[in-house]
C-alpha cells in the first residue's frame, strides 16, 4: 500500500472515529487498530490541515448592509464557533482568532 492510499485510508478512519463518539481506546478495539496508530494519524492529520491555506469563500453583501454603516458587521462561522465582526475591528486579531479556530477544528 502507498503512502497516498493508507493515508485515505486513515483519513476515513479518522473521520469514522470522530462521528462514533467512542473513546480511542473503544473505537480502536472495535476496529482492531492499535490507540498508538490512530493517534499518530490524528496528530499528522491535524498538522496537515494547519498547514493548509484558508479556503476563500464569496461574500455577499445585501443593500442594507451598503446603506447603514453604522450596523455593518460580518458574520464568520468556522466549524461550531461563530465570530461577528463589526467595523473598526482589528485585523491581526481577526487573524490569529482564525488560526486558533483551524487548530481547534
Amino acid at each position: 500500500m502507498t503512502f497516498k492510499e493508507n493515508r485515505e485510508l486513515w483519513l476515513q478512519r479518522v473521520e469514522d472515529f470522530h462521528a462514533s463518539g467512542l473513546t480511542q481506546a473503544q473505537w480502536c478495539q472495535t476496529q482492531g487498530v492499535g490507540v498508538t496508530a490512530l493517534r499518530y494519524w490524528l496528530r499528522k492529520l491535524k498538522e496537515e490541515s494547519t498547514d493548509e491555506a484558508p479556503e476563500w469563500v464569496q461574500l455577499n453583501v445585501t443593500d442594507k448592509a451598503v446603506n447603514s454603516p453604522t450596523d455593518a458587521s460580518i458574520k464568520v462561522h468556522v466549524g461550531s464557533f461563530r465570530i461577528d465582526i463589526c467595523q473598526g475591528f482589528e485585523q491581526s486579531l481577526l487573524l490569529d482568532v482564525i488560526k486558533t479556530l483551524m487548530v481547534l477544528c
